[in-house]
């Protein structure tokens, strides 16, 4: 998954091979993508007014001694790209801290949006527009107000955040990561289908 993007375009064929990934890991169709990238975070983060995180681990302590565990921020363009991002090479595993931070991250970032949807959705949409070489979509107007009305409406907590199951093992040149298929199979069963 992590490579599928890098292996195309940079644009188009780079978000279909991210979605064929996907499809193979889960065997489901995926219809849609949104991808940002680095240069988006501080726009995105000021679309929802500055997230505020409590950071949950000390990944960043030494970096930025600001960002220690337990601390609540305001994330701001000083600060966010290194709170989403940042992640100590030399050490094994250091993923696992920065996709933490980011599951933080994104809960609070779907909160302080759902506050501004369904009301606020056309305004968002326009200021989006503005960052188009950050963004690379195949989702519409029409149906990313159809997304916004269904967040607006849908509880969202941090339960909702799954992650399959799996190893982490040393590769050659980075962490790797492999999935338990059985029990990512029974999680694709519980999460998309329902026993008749």
């Amino acid at each position: 998954l992590a490579l599928a993007f890098a292996y195309g375009d940079g644009q188009k064929v780079s978000a279909e091979n991210l979605c064929t990934a996907v499809e193979t890991l889960l065997n489901i169709p995926v219809d849609e993508y949104v991808v940002v990238n680095r240069g988006s975070l501080n726009y995105l983060n000021e679309l929802a007014g500055g997230v505020t995180v409590t950071v949950p681990n000390d990944d960043l302590a030494v970096k930025r001694p600001e960002l220690s565990k337990g601390t609540t921020v305001t994330l701001d363009d000083t600060n966010v790209y290194d709170y989403l991002v940042y992640r100590d090479k030399q050490q094994a595993y250091t993923n696992t801290g920065r996709m933490e931070r980011q599951k933080e991250f994104i809960n609070a970032y779907i909160a302080q949006v759902k506050g501004m949807l369904p009301g606020g959705a056309e305004t968002l949409w326009d200021r989006l527009k503005k960052i188009d070489d950050h963004i690379l979509t195949s989702v519409t107007k029409n149906k990313y107000l159809d997304y916004a009305n269904l967040v607006s409406q849908v509880e969202y907590s941090e339960a909702d955040f799954l992650q399959p199951p799996g190893t982490n093992v040393e590769g050659k040149k980075h962490d790797e990561f492999y999935v338990d298929e059985e029990a990512l199979r029974q999680m694709v069963v519980d999460l998309f289908y329902i026993e008749q």
